[in-house]
């Protein structure tokens, strides 16, 4: 199977703008319903939402999840904007944070509990990151969730 990748950040204002305009809601809520269909055992613990793009994904988990805390890694800075005013206008401040980094070099001082990602393969130019993200973030025992593109 051949891969297609699309570039790696969204970086233009304009591009990430249209983006967040797109409804992905069903979608968007039928990853978090799916996973906690499969993790059922799953109530609390710190999260990574990799590539988590204007954080829908991340409030959406939130909500799920109050007693969760989300840490959200995106590259694009245009992204991220908007997903922080997202967070704001959700009043979820104190369950998710919002970096700009790329996987897996980005480092933060704890492991996961979960290690999430939706939409984010299709953006990666080798697919041994993934793994290589695994390794560095997950603590063991965590739950891996990683959707490629999903339709409720």
């Amino acid at each position: 199977m051949e891969r297609t990748l699309e570039p790696e950040l969204m970086l233009d204002p304009h591009q990430a703008l249209a983006y967040a305009s797109a409804d992905f809601s069903t979608a968007h809520q039928a990853v978090i319903e799916r996973f906690a269909a499969i993790f059922s055992a799953f109530n609390e613990g710190l999260v990574l939402d990799m590539g988590c793009g204007t954080a829908d994904i991340s409030i959406r988990f939130a909500k799920r999840f109050p007693r969760a805390k989300i840490i959200g890694v995106d590259g694009s800075p245009s992204m991220l904007s908007i997903g922080r005013k997202r967070i704001e206008e959700y009043h979820l401040s104190h369950s998710i944070q919002l970096f700009e980094g790329v996987i897996p070099t980005w480092s933060y001082p704890a492991p996961f509990d979960v290690l999430l990602s939706n939409s984010l393969l299709h953006h990666l130019p080798r697919l041994t990151l993934v793994w290589q993200a695994i390794k560095k973030y997950a603590k063991k025992g965590a739950f891996i969730f990683f959707v490629r593109s999903y339709s409720a």
